[in-house]
C-alpha cells in the first residue's frame, strides 16, 4: 500500500528550512550557555588565584631579601674570619720584647755596653699578613738596632755571634766601628743591626704557593677537557 503525500513540493521544503533554523538556533543558545558556564569559572578560578598568587610573589621576594641577607652575612662572615685568622696569626707569632730584650742582656759581654737600643715589629706583622706569594718576594725586616761601646773589636765580634743564638734571629750586620774616646779611655763605637729570622715563614709560603699553583693547573686542565 502506497502513502500519498498531498502537500505541495513548497510546503515541504519551508518545514526543512524551519527545522535547520530551528537546530542552528538551538546549538547556539548551547554553545552561548557553555560560553557563560565557561567564563562563571574561568572568573571563579581567576577569583581564587590572583589572591594566591600575590601571596607568592610575597614570598618570593621576602625569600629574596633572605637570600641577599644571606649573601651579605657570608661575606661578613668571611672578613670576620679572615681577621680573626689573623689575629691568631699574630697572636701565634706575637713579639715579646721583654724576652728578646733579656735574652740580649744575657748575652752582652762583659766589656761591652749598650748605649742605645731600637725595636721595630710594624714591619714584621705586616709581613705576617701578606700572602704566600708576597712573602716570597720580601726582603730583609729589621727586628731592632743598637749603638754601644766595647774595649775591643774581639767584643763586638762576640757580641755579634751571641745576638745570633737569640731565638727568632736571622741575620745579624755590623753597620760600622769607629774609635772613640769616653772618659778619657779608647774604645770603639759600634752600631749593629739584627733582622728577623723569615726562613720557617717562608718555608710555610711554599707548599701554600706550589698547592695554589697545582689547583689553578688542575682547574685549566678541567677546562680544555670540557
Amino acid at each position: 500500500m502506497k502513502t500519498i503525500n498531498l502537500l505541495p513540493k513548497e510546503v515541504r521544503v519551508k518545514d526543512i528550512r524551519n527545522i535547520l533554523l530551528n537546530a542552528i538556533s538551538i546549538l547556539i543558545i548551547i554553545v552561548i550557555i557553555i560560553l557563560a558556564v565557561i567564563s562563571v569559572f574561568l572568573f571563579d578560578i581567576n577569583r581564587d588565584i590572583v589572591p594566591k598568587l600575590s601571596d607568592y610573589e610575597d614570598t618570593n621576594m621576602k625569600i629574596d631579601n633572605y637570600i641577599m641577607q644571606l649573601e651579605v652575612y657570608e661575606q661578613f662572615k668571611d672578613e670576620v674570619n679572615a681577621k680573626s685568622g689573623l689575629i691568631d696569626l699574630l697572636k701565634k707569632d706575637e713579639i715579646s720584647w721583654s724576652d728578646i730584650l733579656y735574652d740580649f742582656g744575657e748575652r752582652i759581654p762583659e766589656n761591652a755596653s749598650i748605649d742605645s737600643i731600637v725595636g721595630k715589629s710594624g714591619d714584621f706583622y705586616g709581613f705576617l699578613a701578606k700572602s704566600p706569594k708576597e712573602k716570597q718576594e720580601t726582603g730583609k725586616i729589621l727586628c731592632f738596632s743598637i749603638i754601644g761601646y766595647a774595649d775591643a773589636l774581639f767584643d763586638i765580634s762576640k757580641l755579634l755571634i751571641e745576638i745570633r743564638k737569640i731565638p727568632g734571629i736571622g741575620e745579624v750586620s755590623s753597620d760600622g766601628n769607629s774609635k772613640s774616646q769616653v772618659e778619657g779611655f779608647d774604645v770603639w763605637l759600634f752600631t749593629i743591626s739584627a733582622y728577623y729570622d723569615l726562613e720557617p715563614y717562608l718555608e710555610e709560603a711554599a707548599p701554600a704557593e706550589e698547592a695554589g699553583e697545582a689547583e689553578l693547573l688542575d682547574t685549566e686542565l678541567e677546562s680544555m677537557g670540557q
